[in-house]
């Protein structure tokens, strides 16, 4: 359902990397070296995650994509402040 999934960030067989299966039909893949992560929905839609939520047609692997980006999201914020008065 995605087109652009071809040229996406997949990281399977690339060293330092993990795959976890996080909810039905989502994957998490995450490399610790490069820092860099990829949620895989299977039946997905390109940046169906990003879109605004619909309880009645959301899966749980959308709910649960939309929950860990949510939480990479605050952790790149809370990262940028601590960095920053590090440097005050």
């Amino acid at each position: 359902l995605d087109p652009w999934s071809a040229a996406g960030v997949f990281l399977d067989g690339v060293p330092d990397t993990t795959i976890e299966s996080v909810a039905p039909r989502l994957t998490l893949q995450k490399n610790s070296r490069l820092g860099i992560g990829a949620l895989l929905i299977a039946d997905g839609g390109h940046h169906v995650d990003l879109m605004f939520s619909d309880p009645v047609h959301d899966t749980p692997a959308f709910s649960e994509a939309r929950r860990i980006e949510a939480s990479y999201i605050q952790d790149w914020i809370d990262q940028f402040w601590a960095e920053s008065e590090v440097r005050a």
